[in-house]
């Protein structure tokens, strides 16, 4: 990839990062501190779930983009950890943090899929005393 997309992904990603962090909630309230009926404890305690969730997406996708910093730092960003490609910039619009290409990312699934079918069959089958 040409210095000049890099930079522009660097331009797009510090604006992100930028973004998230001026949107940070900087307290959550403690619902208990406030005497409420138990509809509008419900209703609150919901609202906090939901603002605590929002919270960690936005902190889990502050840290992968520096990670993605990092990696244009490294110049290794666009280039996929398992086989060395470049991965399409298409793929990198998407979802910049991508550190596969689109084939590794596959295998990589199909992996995923195996080993979760391993342990479903295994806790479903549970392995028998063998010593009697």
């Amino acid at each position: 990839m040409d210095k000049d997309k890099i930079e522009i992904f660097r331009t797009r990603i510090k604006a992100r990062i930028n973004e998230l962090k001026a949107k940070r909630p900087t307290h959550v309230m403690n619902v208990s501190d406030i005497p409420l009926d138990d509809a509008e404890h419900a209703s609150r305690e919901s609202e906090r779930y939901v603002t605590i969730t929002l919270s960690e997406k936005k902190r889990k996708e502050l840290s992968a983009l520096e990670v993605v910093l990092k990696r244009i730092e490294e110049e290794t960003f666009g280039i996929c950890n398992r086989c060395g490609d470049d991965i399409s910039e298409a793929r990198l619009e998407v979802n910049p943090h991508s550190v596969l290409c689109m084939p590794c990312q596959r295998i990589e699934e199909i992996r995923e899929g195996i080993r979760k079918r391993k342990r479903q069959d295994a806790s479903f089958y549970p392995q028998r005393d063998t010593q009697l």
